[in-house]
């Protein structure tokens, strides 16, 4: 048996590699799955990762958000290509640590503590339009400071990445709730 800090950092690690994995797939799934909603490279307009990183980062914190960060360069990479180390570092951090920076503001401010005792459906869509504006905001920024992207592009750009994410984290509570009033009906048809 592992002594308790080792047993600790075991856990976090897992948590790291299972949150990045997570995202990983969901944003491969989403690349395959949602091609026709893709309005440019990096942008869609039904993005569920965005969803996907809501949930990491509210059940596992800054480890979630480590994991995001871990393993968005093959999401990069498999969207753009290659890229300077920089850029996609600078990107991944971005796309990792300002969802869990929005998601800590939005928390405080709905009263929500650590354990999400107090997190209802409500909150949700606040969170989830919060993470779709902070996020794109902040990648836009960085993709113009880099002289990627020219400034005349940002309102386009970011009304589109700011929609794909909205949608995408209101379609996931969508299926969430469908699945939970079809299992509710089920388990209620099984008592009778």
């Amino acid at each position: 048996m592992l002594p308790p800090n080792m047993q600790q950092a075991f856990y976090k690690a897992m948590v790291v590699v299972v949150s990045g994995e997570i995202w990983l797939v969901s944003g491969l799934f989403n690349d395959t799955l949602m091609s026709f909603a893709s309005f440019a490279p990096g942008i869609d307009l039904i993005y569920f990762p965005a969803a996907v990183r809501i949930a990491l980062i509210l059940a596992f914190g800054v480890w979630g958000a480590i994991g995001i960060a871990c393993f968005d360069p093959i999401l990069f990479l498999h969207e753009f290509g290659p890229h300077p180390a920089a850029q996609m570092a600078l990107t991944t951090l971005t796309v990792g640590f300002v969802p869990l920076l929005t998601i800590t503001a939005c928390r405080r401010m709905l009263g929500i503590g650590p354990d999400l005792r107090e997190l209802r459906l409500a909150h949700l869509p606040v969170i989830g339009l919060a993470t779709a504006i902070t996020t794109p905001f902040a990648l836009n920024i960085e993709l113009i400071a880099e002289n990627l992207r020219g400034p005349e592009a940002l309102f386009s750009k970011l009304s589109a990445m700011v929609m794909g994410d909205f949608l995408g984290c209101m379609a996931a509570l969508a299926v969430i709730w469908a699945v939970f009033k079809v299992s509710g009906r089920m388990q209620r048809k099984s008592q009778c």
